[in-house]
């Protein structure tokens, strides 16, 4: 039982893949606000999932109100494997990071290449 789990940690530290991905860049800008950063790290792995954190930066110009950032996990081939949408409240006028964790199933570990931003609007 532990040579696979061995082989998968050996497996993603040679591959990269734990270390980092290829974020598509920040800088979004919407009529009032805009996205600073992005950025996804991954903090755990084993057994049928891998945990991500990701932190998206975005600054309020706007009025105050909840944000929601939808993120979604690529392939090589630009396929979808997975997305998440996660929220938080920002003040007018306010630089906040927007943070959560998300499970990827194990099978598209090695498949990942990119993390992407695919929408963030304000409620």
């Amino acid at each position: 039982m532990r040579r696979p789990v061995l082989f998968l940690i050996a497996f993603l530290f040679l591959a990269g893949v734990s270390e980092s991905f290829d974020v598509v860049p920040p800088g979004d800008s919407y009529p009032d606000f805009e996205v600073r950063s992005f950025n996804v790290k991954q903090i755990e792995s084993g057994g049928l999932y891998t945990r991500y954190s990701m932190k998206v930066d975005i600054e309020n110009s706007g009025p105050s109100g909840e944000f929601f950032v939808t993120v979604k996990a690529y392939d090589k081939d630009g396929f979808e494997l997975d997305s998440t949408t996660f929220s938080g409240f920002i003040n007018s006028g306010q630089l906040k990071s927007l943070t959560d964790r998300f499970l990827l199933s194990n099978e598209h570990v090695p498949n990942l290449v990119e993390w992407r931003i695919d929408s963030v609007h304000r409620n």
